[in-house]
């Protein structure tokens, strides 16, 4: 007991020991890290350190700044990057992730959602001489949990693997398992190629023999192809699957099809039932087997019935029918196969088609043994072996190949036979053609023969003539291609003549260029020199070679080497390359160029003086070429042609840097420029901007900036005639970006300080401000000012270039703005204006007030006779000039109101001018008018007197030249009685009436108005003239009666007329002929009487006899314009 006792604390003490040391602290970290874990993972910022832990252990680089959310939420990750050792490489722009870990306690990974953006993989290629790894037995992974995907989706896709690229626009998956069966609920695939849309659903179970129930839909579509549909169906397992499918496709292009498709199969090889291809009303019928293993083979036939091209191409109307076999495979020596036309027969444009013949492709030999085309007259046959060692012949007799196609004309006759090594081989070949064409494209005449031996060049010799080629507009009169020596060495010469559309030399373009080289197999291309050459350019005249170049074409490089060409001071040097990478490199020196080349594409008259300099760096490589461009013009002269004052624009120091990357031109430039006149020398400018443009399907801007200075802009008047001391500056600053056509238009285009007088108003318009621009792109602002005499004009408005149609809005406010100070005219306007230009449709609306018109007219000299309403002005082209007022172009709405200081004085008027109207125009339509103006204040000398206006009113109510009129005006110095006149109506046609109060006859009334005194007063002269007035006066009532009793009686004529009272006759006239009138005048107040008889001889004489009382003749000559 007591050893019990003692060992009982001992006992106690040490478990105590072995827990505080061994167990607690291994059980707290056992529990404490996963909950440390847990927690770290649970926030963000522990979520970062962890991620950023795990970077210390794999290739995976993520920066701490692209990591938001947590591992057990919602994560989001940018700029992920993985390299491995292989070359391999991932980069994803962006990943989201939302799951749920509680699932994990069930045995399920349930991912809610995984969205990838951006991501580009590069796969490493694999060596192709390796040695192939043993294929394991193939095995699908055991799935260690329950898998639920609620949506995968992929967006900007790329994969690479060498210079192959794929891309991948968008893809949406949902998947869920059931045990160890994988099933895809949705598999949807987005893309913008040709590939539009494939839809996937069905399942496979990872546990053999892995059974499968697969549905695929795809729709592709190309732009020039046309539209693809399929549906196919995968059932069965991997060692016995069905394969059922069914296609349908239909383009402008290509004929359609429909296809069915029966295949079974299994790891080993596809068993082709039955694959049919309706097209072309027949059909095509593909039977045979498929093999996977052990290598890639096959063995199929292949049979068309009845196919008829014409149904898609009228062009070749026929049936053809035939049947191929074929049998190949491919292995790790390269492809093995062979093909043979069992038969072929049938007809194209009603001549009989047949073929035969047998292919074989084995150890890189192609053998052709005894392939034989032939329909109607053309013959084409093949035979023997092209391979490091070839014995190969050609034969064709194509004596009508219209018999072919009706778009093909000409004949053709070729032999040849190439013999040797490929590399150097022994060739002769000899060929013959005359008028081909298709459709434009024509060939007048073709001659080759060449004959090369590999031993033996100066045995050798080639020749090629080419004439009369049509491609389009434009004409190669002679190409011709000749020397001595064979494919490994050679000297050809060159000659080209040919006329560029639209050009009318016999020969725009001409050269001739002699090339030195041959063939060399180390460098599997052709290498040698351009020893000489001359090139004759359309409108810039001669270059010739100034020293031999080399030159180089093959797989590994293309290169010029650097050489120069020269025409009188001018040069241009140029040196380039391209390298098995497809990497560019060159440069291209323009020195001394005379802008004087340009001038045949300047306007007629113009002229152009200076010389340029270019410098052209070319790198980048094909895909993406990079071009480095430097312009400089230390100088040049522009004079266009111009009827008024000569007109010089000067520009020097011109710097043009600009860089050509791609389809991105970016660059920077800056100059002087100056405007002179003969009287007037400008001042030097400061210019500058930058350049960007996007060169691709739809050019545009790109941060492009215009800076021009013209400091004085007083040589410019030479293009406003009419305008004096022009004076003023003009700044322009602009950024530009959106699409050439319609940019994006932000900065300001300012005009200052300008002024500027105008001799036919007698007015000087100073302080002229303008400016056009905007601090937020589109659309531009409009704000203006300018002041003549006391007053002033202010413009303010929008205009929005980017838009289509134009469209403007602008506000014209003014006070007292002075637009006339001449003698007759001194005007000035307060306008309240809006001008729209909106859908091509221009209107002006608003309101327009003259505080000041005074117009003082010349008076018209006595004696002068106006113009019958029925008299027509013809001009120099006999075009009659019509007195209505001319049609609108514009719709407007105007409302015009008079001030204080109107004021009118001419043709005996004196008066000041009240009221407002309402002025409005209708394209097409004369100007309307609807309002009333007032004479106040006016006197009127008629007959002699001075009147004075009582009342004046012109009243508008239609077009602005028809007014009616209410004027009412009498003789100041009367006292007992009042006369005057009365005029009324329109003021085409005025009725003008005397008047008295109180009332009198109108001759009594006249005297009063003419005398200031009655009839009784007036002598017997007198008394007799006004008579005679008051008489003319109501003779216009008489008319409207003799009217009507001439078109009772029959006759042409019946009216009263004469000068004077006593000199009244009746006159009846009668026209029994288009060439014979006659008249008959009987006097009122005496008994002479007179017979008239006019007859017109011709077109340009008339005569005419009067009889009676007094006898004469008259002949009249007389000629039409």
């Amino acid at each position: 007991m007591p050893q019990t006792s003692a060992s009982s604390p001992l006992a106690r003490n040490i478990l105590r020991l072995v827990w505080r040391r061994l167990l607690a602290p291994a059980l707290l970290l056992a529990l404490g890290l996963p909950a440390l874990l847990l927690g770290l993972a649970a926030s963000e910022s522990g979520s970062r350190g962890l991620l950023i832990l795990a970077q210390s252990f794999t290739p995976l680089r993520i920066p701490a700044e692209g990591i938001q959310g947590s591992l057990l939420g919602e994560l989001q990750l940018k700029r992920l990057h993985y390299a491995a050792e292989n070359g391999q490489r991932l980069d994803l722009a962006q990943l989201r992730l939302q799951w749920n870990p509680a699932a994990l306690l069930q045995g399920r990974l349930h991912l809610q959602a995984l969205e990838l953006q951006g991501l580009n993989l590069q796969l490493a290629q694999t060596d192709a001489d390796a040695e192939p790894e043993a294929t394991p037995a193939f095995q699908l992974p055991a799935l260690p949990l329950a898998l639920q995907l609620d949506l995968l989706v992929l967006e900007q896709a790329q994969l690479r693997l060498g210079e192959q690229r794929h891309r991948l626009e968008r893809l949406q998956l949902s998947a869920h398992s059931r045990g160890q069966q994988l099933i895809i609920d949705r598999l949807r695939l987005d893309q913008a190629g040709p590939m539009r849309q494939l839809n996937l659903q069905g399942g496979v179970e990872l546990r053999a023999p892995y059974p499968i129930n697969i549905g695929l839909a795809l729709a592709a579509e190309h732009q020039q192809t046309g539209t693809i549909g399929a549906e196919v169906r995968l059932t069965g397992h991997l060692q016995d699957y069905r394969l059922e499918a069914s296609a349908h496709f239909s383009g402008a292009q290509l004929p359609a099809v429909q296809a069915r498709l029966q295949a079974r199969g299994d790891l080993q090889r596809l068993r082709i039932e039955q694959l049919r291809l309706a097209t072309l009303q027949g059909q095509l019928q593909l039977e045979g087997q498929l093999g996977w293993q052990p290598q890639l083979s096959w063995d199929l036939r292949l049979e068309a019935q009845q196919l008829q091209p014409g149904s898609h191409w009228p062009e070749i109307p026929g049936r053809l029918s035939g049947r191929i076999h074929s049998q190949g495979l491919l292995d790790a020596q390269g492809p093995r196969f062979e093909a043979q036309i069992e038969r072929l027969q049938g007809e194209i444009n009603q001549q009989q088609l047949s073929g035969s013949g047998q292919l074989s492709y084995a150890a890189q030999r192609l053998q052709i043994d005894q392939l034989q085309l032939q329909a109607g007259d053309n013959r084409l046959q093949l035979q023997g072996s092209l391979a490091e060692q070839a014995d190969f012949q050609l034969q064709l007799e194509a004596n009508h190949l219209a018999e072919l196609l009706p778009q093909l004309q000409g004949q053709v006759q070729a032999s040849g036979r190439v013999q040797g090594q490929l590399s150097a081989p022994q060739l002769q070949l000899e060929a013959k053609a005359s008028d081909l064409a298709y459709g434009p494209q024509r060939i007048g005449r073709l001659e080759a023969a060449i004959r090369w031996h590999p031993q033996r060049p100066e045995d050798s010799h080639s020749r090629l003539r080419l004439e009369q080629i049509w491609l389009g507009e434009t004409l190669i009169q002679r190409l011709q291609l000749e020397g001595p020596g064979n494919l490994a060495s050679h000297d050809l010469n060159l000659e080209l003549a040919m006329m560029l559309a639209g050009e009318q030399s016999a020969e725009a373009l001409s050269g001739k260029l002699r090339l030195k080289g041959g063939y060399a197999p180390q460098l599997q291309g052709w290498s040698g020199q351009l020893l000489s050459g001359h090139l004759q350019l359309p409108q810039v005249g001669q270059w010739r070679l100034q020293q031999p170049f080399a030159l180089q074409a093959s797989a590994k490089e293309t290169r010029l080497a650097p050489h120069c060409w020269r025409n009188q001071a001018a040069s241009a040097c140029l040196q380039a390359g391209l390298d098995a990478a497809a990497k560019l490199s060159g440069q291209f020196d323009l020195k001394g160029v005379s802008l004087a080349l340009a001038q045949p594409f300047l306007p007629q008259g113009d002229t152009i003086s200076g010389e340029l300099d270019l410098t052209a760096r070319l790198g980048g490589d094909l895909t993406a070429p990079q071009v480095d461009l430097r312009l400089s013009l230390p100088q040049a002269d522009y004079r266009p042609k111009l009827d008024a004052t000569p007109l010089q624009l000067q520009l020097r120091k011109l710097q043009l840097q600009a860089r050509l990357q791609g389809q991105r031109l970016q660059g920077d430039y800056r100059f002087e420029l100056r405007a002179n006149s003969r009287k007037e020398q400008g001042q030097w400018g400061q210019n500058s901007g930058r350049l960007g443009l996007d060169l691709g399907q739809t050019p545009a801007f790109r941060d492009s900036q215009l800076r021009l200075d013209l400091p004085d802009i007083s040589p410019l008047a030479v293009f406003l005639p009419n305008i004096q001391d022009l004076k003023g500056r003009l700044a322009v600053q602009l950024d530009l970006n959106g699409p050439l056509q319609q940019p994006r238009i932000k900065g300001e285009a300012h005009l200052q300080q300008a002024g500027l007088k105008v001799p036919d108003l007698g007015i000087q318009v100073q302080d002229i401000e303008l400016r056009l621009g905007s601090t937020a792109g589109t659309p531009l602002n409009i704000n203006g000012q300018a002041r003549s005499g006391n007053g002033r004009l202010q413009l303010s408005g929008q205009l929005d270039p980017s838009a289509t149609p134009l469209r403007l809005a602008l506000n014209i406010r003014g006070e007292r703005f002075q637009v006339a100070r001449i003698p007759l005219v001194e005007a000035e306007i307060s306008p309240d204006l809006a001008l729209n230009l909106r859908d091509n449709r221009l209107r002006l609306s608003g309101k327009l007030h003259l505080p000041k018109a005074i117009i003082g007219l010349k008076e018209i000299p006595q004696g002068s006779v106006a113009l019958s309403d029925d008299a027509v002005i013809l001009d120099e082209k006999d075009k009659p000039q019509k007195k209505d007022l001319p049609a609108a172009h514009i719709a407007s709405q105007i409302q015009l109101s008079l001030g204080d200081e109107v004021r009118f004085s001419g043709f005996g008027l004196k008066t000041d001018i009240r009221g407002g109207m309402e002025i409005s125009t209708t394209p097409g339509h004369p100007p309307q008018g609807n309002g009333t103006l007032s004479l106040v204040n006016g006197q009127f000398k008629a007959f002699g007197q001075d009147l004075k206006l009582e009342q004046g009113r012109f009243l508008f109510a239609g077009p602005l030249n028809r007014p009616s009129l209410d004027i009412r005006a009498v003789r100041a110095d009367l006292t007992d009685i009042k006369a005057g006149v009365l005029v009324s109506g329109q003021a085409s046609n005025p009725r003008v009436e005397v008047f008295s109060l109180p009332t009198k006859s109108t001759a009594e009334a006249l005297a009063y108005l003419l005398t200031g005194s009655g009839l009784s007063s007036s002598s017997f002269d007198e008394a007799a003239a006004i008579r005679s007035a008051a008489w003319s006066m109501e003779r216009a009532g008489a008319n409207m009666l003799t009217n009507s009793i001439a078109k009772k009686l029959g006759l042409s004529e019946v009216s009263f007329g004469g000068d004077s009272l006593e000199d009244s006759a009746l006159s009846v006239g009668k026209r029994l002929s288009p060439d014979l009138y006659v008249r008959y005048v009987q006097n009122l107040f005496d008994n002479e009487s007179t017979v008239e008889l006019a007859y017109k001889l011709n077109k340009m004489l008339d005569i005419k006899l009067y009889g009676g009382s007094n006898q004469g003749v008259d002949l009249y000559y007389h000629r039409e314009k």
